[in-house]
This record gives structure tokens, sequence and C-alpha cells, in this order.
């Protein structure tokens, strides 16, 4: 089993799938070059964490270090770079609809970066801290049930 905790914070189901997608090309490339007995290299978790921070604290617009390259990236780049590496086994998973969300994702932000874009539009139209934030809980509600509650999920009570 592996477990893949970064689809608990997508707010839309696209992401979620879109990261399920990559997650599982990359497993199925290193599965196809284990097969092939082709090695990768590996890092440590100290480097990993590093990138892992700067994701978090830059987002898409962010670079990361290129281990192999010995320089920092910009993210956008290593996201396209990623895709085109896990290209050979999309099809034959069925997820290339799912993995090419990434260009969406690149192209009109992720979760994090709406929530920012709303705070900032709110606190520049003189809103307080507190409405900002209301109205950004209320936009991570609407985004995280689009698509399930107009539809009737529940059982008639009646």
């Amino acid at each position: 089993t592996l477990e893949v905790r970064v689809c608990d914070i997508c707010t839309r189901l696209d992401e979620a799938l879109c990261i399920d997608a990559l997650v599982q090309s990359i497993v199925a490339l290193l599965v196809n070059l284990r097969e092939q007995n082709c090695s990768w290299r590996e890092y440590q978790s100290l480097l990993i964490l590093e990138n892992k921070w700067r994701d978090g604290r830059y987002g898409i617009d962010g670079k990361l270090i290129d281990f192999g390259k010995e320089e920092e990236i910009p993210l956008r780049f290593l996201a396209n770079e990623i895709v085109e590496l896990i290209d050979p086994v999309v099809d034959e998973l069925g997820t290339r609809q799912d993995v090419e969300y990434v260009q969406t994702l690149l192209r009109n932000g992720t979760s994090a970066d709406r929530q920012l874009a709303t705070w900032r539009r709110l606190m520049n139209e003189g809103a307080t801290s507190r409405e900002a934030l209301e109205k950004v809980v209320d936009q991570l509600v609407s985004e995280t049930t689009e698509g399930v509650l107009d539809q009737e999920v529940l059982p008639d009570s009646s």
C-alpha cells in the first residue's frame, strides 16, 4: 500500500485526480525501470524535505533544487519535465487527461494561489481580516462541494 497524503489538501476533485495520476505514473515508470534492471538516484531525505518546504513556501512560482544538476530550477519547468518523463506510461494507465491537468494548475494556480488571491483582493477592497478569512472559507467550501451538492447524494429522508 502506498499512501499519498498530499491529496488531502486538494479542494477540487480534478486536482486530486491529477496528483493521483502523477503518483501512479511515476510508480509505473519506476516499476518498468526496475524490470529493465535499471536503477535511479536516491537522495537524502533532508534534501527532499528542503524541496517540500520550498514548494509549501513559494508554490508553483518558486524554484526547487534539481539534485542531478545541482541548481535551482523553476517548479513550472520541473512540472513539465516530470509530465514528459512519465509520458510513456500514461496511455497504458489511462491517466493522460488527469496528468495533463498539470497544465491547468500551472496556468490557473492551485487552491493556495486562489485563496491568497481572494484574501489579497478583499483586503485591498477594504475588508477586515475576519471578513476576508470568512470569504476564503466560503470559497473553499464552494470549491470542495462543486459538482457534488448540486446532485442528490443523500437518500431522501421523507
